[in-house]
């Protein structure tokens, strides 16, 4: 029986091929995981950033429409509409328009200016009730329902949970013509 020369083998040439293969395919793994702990390692995480609300006029008077008709049965009218008017600054009149009386069709014009009170939480507090049409007034009893109804309608905007672990409270708050601004600041866990 001849001996063949072992470097002369084809299944030598083929192991020795698969062999650098394996060993440039495992430095490769090896190089992308440890890569990957390493940039993990250097990249901080944030721990606090902002973020703005924007509630477009049409949302606010959804918002006004849902709380006052919480305070329905201490108006002198029956509530037929509710419109909001965005002043830029501090200001937002809420327009309650009432079923006519007599040929004569009340309204209410409730003047509040947003804040971030000191727990954190929107508040809207009652400037002036202007009613128009009627010889009558509201009554301080009814501006603190009024400002009451509204304050829980919108009591979730001022801290709360966005996504697991990511939480907002808010810091500050204003007007603009278009709409109500809300800021916010941002902390994880």
């Amino acid at each position: 029986m001849q001996q063949k020369n072992f470097l002369g083998q084809p299944a030598f040439y083929g192991g020795v091929i698969l062999g650098v293969l394996l060993v440039l395919i495992a430095g490769l793994v090896a190089e992308l995981v440890f890569s990957s702990q390493t940039q993990s390692a250097s990249m901080p995480t944030p721990q606090s950033g902002n973020v703005t609300i924007d509630i477009n006029q049409q949302a606010l008077d959804l918002g006004m429409q849902l709380a006052l008709k919480q305070v329905q049965p201490q108006l002198p009218f029956t509530i037929t509409g509710i419109s909001t008017n965005l002043r830029a600054g501090d200001e937002v009149d809420v327009t309650i328009n009432g079923q006519p009386i007599l040929g004569v069709t009340p309204a209410a014009i409730i003047k509040l200016s947003p804040v971030v009170a000191s727990d954190g939480s929107l508040d809207f507090r009652v400037q002036q009730v202007q009613l128009s049409n009627l010889n009558l007034s509201l009554g301080s009893a009814v501006d603190q329902a009024i400002e009451q109804a509204i304050n829980q309608q919108f009591s979730s905007y001022g801290r709360g949970d966005l996504v697991n672990g990511l939480h907002y409270q808010l810091v500050n708050v204003h007007t603009t013509t278009n709409s109500l601004i809300l800021s916010a600041q941002l902390t994880s866990d």
